[in-house]
């Protein structure tokens, strides 16, 4: 009597799925929402001057409405060395319709909120846990960085890459 074929075979297991590692894909801390730009060189004389009335007159023309629930990186396109106090009014015209305000360029406002997303971790989440931060290359830097330093104080083991070819990062000894 023959035995079929299949019969003699496992199944095939997906060691990865199985073990206790835990891959966390970074670009999914990624604020959702785009960061507007705000230019505050148009509301300044010659792009480069700050004078309170002409600031204000220049303020009330903005449709403040177009940057409902954004996230706002206010920033001067010029050279012009300014006082705070144009940026605490434009920060007091946000307020009220904007998700937040920051200083910079754009992109520079939408690392800094990745990066709080990924201080917000609840860190015992990941206690005692055999991370791996998954390679991916639209994840700055930046947010590597942070996400090792918030992460080695708690996790297991820490390691860069993918499931099977993973550098190691940390390892914690177990003591006896």
């Amino acid at each position: 009597m023959s035995k079929n074929q299949n019969d003699s075979f496992d199944p095939i297991k997906n060691k990865i799925k199985e073990s206790s590692l835990v891959i966390l894909d970074l670009e999914s801390y990624k604020p959702q929402n785009t960061v507007a730009g705000f230019d505050i060189a148009p509301l300044l004389e010659k792009g480069l001057v700050a004078r309170e009335d002409s600031f204000k007159a220049n303020l009330e023309k903005i449709q403040w409405d177009d940057y409902t629930d954004q996230h706002v990186a206010v920033h001067c396109s010029t050279s012009a060395i300014l006082p705070p106090w144009p940026f605490l009014m434009i920060a007091n015209k946000l307020q009220p319709v904007a998700r937040s305000v920051g200083f910079g360029d754009q992109e520079s406002y939408q690392l800094e909120l990745w990066e709080n997303n990924i201080d917000s971790w609840d860190q015992e989440q990941f206690s005692g846990e055999r991370i791996i931060l998954k390679a991916n290359k639209n994840v700055p830097h930046a947010i590597f960085l942070k996400a090792g330093y918030r992460l080695r104080s708690v996790v297991q083991t820490l390691m860069y890459g993918m499931p099977r070819n993973a550098v190691p990062i940390f390892k914690r000894k177990i003591s006896n």
